[in-house]
């Protein structure tokens, strides 16, 4: 699929970067290109937005197929279930085909406990405690001008914005 019009030279650049891995001299690849930086920056405008085109498309299609996947999914389990009902019923705990063996194990225990975690006897809780950095306050303190304790960093990047 693609969006626009595109020379030999970006069709390349666009079959180079779907095709799979993302070449590790793609500035080397794009770098050795003669044409105009305003063209340039078109045609590469170009070949970006066909290849987000394209991933939504495959990401449609890919939510499309997940509903026939899910039913064939639970069929497959509704068989097993039947199988194992079978084999329980029947009093054999094994059975070999020329393509399978299919037996009933036994599960590992399971253990539950029916109230609140905090209601257990103190020898059966974990507790656990997650520590993490309030990034919101220290750029609330940065943009008021205050100092960040030693060990904080602040930078500023730029990205390329595309409309």
């Amino acid at each position: 699929m693609t969006l626009y019009e595109l020379s030999d030279t970006y069709q390349h650049v666009l079959s180079t970067l779907v095709d799979g891995e993302i070449p590790e001299d793609l500035s080397g690849l794009i770098d050795c290109i003669e044409d105009d930086i305003h063209h340039k920056v078109e045609a590469l405008c170009k070949v970006r937005q066909t290849i987000i085109a394209e991933a939504q498309g495959i990401e449609a299609e890919s939510g499309r197929l997940a509903v026939p996947a899910g039913s064939r999914y639970r069929a497959a389990d509704a068989l097993k279930a039947y199988l194992q009902r079978c084999l329980e019923r029947s009093g054999q705990t094994k059975i070999k085909t020329p393509l399978f063996t299919v037996w009933v194990q036994a599960s590992p225990p399971n253990i539950s406990w029916d109230g609140e975690a905090t209601d257990a006897p103190p020898e059966f809780q974990r507790v656990t405690t997650t520590v993490a950095i309030d990034k919101s306050k220290a750029m609330d303190i940065h943009k008021a001008g205050g100092e960040l304790p030693p060990g904080f960093t602040v930078s500023q990047a730029t990205h390329l914005r595309i409309k």
